[in-house]
């Protein structure tokens, strides 16, 4: 399937971020596996690992305790990947939308609600007419990401140009996307916008914390993949990017 610079890009970070969260998955589920035999009692974990832990200065715990030091690493593998796949999702908007101003500079530089302009003085910096391009380019995202909204962030880049993307599209993604702000800015811990609107989707109430189990961070990186690969189809098919 034909896609632009910037989807493949994204493509080959999030099959890498795939691998890697399958890697460290079955890595605890192993040890955690592993520390469980009967040779292992009383031993710490350290100590019972078939490997060279001198480096593992933490890993002095009881095997005995083992469900919540792998339970705890999991978890973190989860919740750091659902972080990852929203910077990459962020890098693929600000990447497509450079993309769009090489090919139509006025699908880009009208997205911004705020006036944008450079003064004599900045003008003066740049040596080539292309850092000036990507200044203003960068402008435009800013002031989009400003908003604070994933659903203004995605209708305004793909905004007059034909793209279709539906609402079905949007929403499949938009609860994987908004858990990202739940980690950082909210301890993971599940607000009542959340709740209100994706609350019966992950079975969820305000206050909780946010599920971090395996499958939530796999079905967060196929999400966001199979909409922005639906999303590039559709720029590459109107040629508004290049291939």
């Amino acid at each position: 399937m034909p896609e632009s610079k910037t989807h493949q890009r994204f493509r080959s970070r999030a099959e890498g971020l795939e691998m890697y969260l399958e890697a460290m998955d079955a890595a605890a589920r192993m040890a955690f596996n592993y520390l469980g035999q009967k040779k292992n009692q009383g031993k710490d974990i350290a100590t019972a690992l078939p490997i060279n832990c001198n480096n593992y200065s933490r890993l002095n715990h009881p095997s005995s305790h083992r469900s919540r030091v792998y339970n705890f690493c999991r978890s973190k593998n989860t919740l750091s990947a659902i972080v990852e796949i929203f910077s990459y999702f962020s890098e693929y908007m600000r990447g497509i939308l450079k993309e769009m101003y090489e090919h139509n500079p006025m699908l880009v530089v009208g997205k911004s609600n705020k006036p944008l302009n450079l003064t004599f003085a900045e003008i003066s910096k740049f040596n080539h007419l292309s850092e000036i391009q990507e200044k203003m380019v960068e402008d435009v995202f800013r002031s989009i990401e400003n908003e604070r909204s994933t659903v203004k962030l995605i209708d305004k880049i793909i905004s007059d140009t034909g793209a279709n993307v539906s609402n079905a599209d949007k929403q499949c993604v938009l609860p994987y996307l908004e858990m990202r702000h739940l980690i950082i800015h909210n301890h993971s811990k599940i607000d009542q916008a959340f709740e209100a609107k994706y609350g019966h989707q992950f079975s969820v109430r305000a206050g909780e914390k946010l599920p971090s189990k395996f499958e939530i961070a796999d079905k967060a990186i196929e999400e966001v993949s199979l909409f922005l690969r639906k999303l590039d189809g559709e720029l590459v098919r109107l040629g508004m990017v290049s291939v």
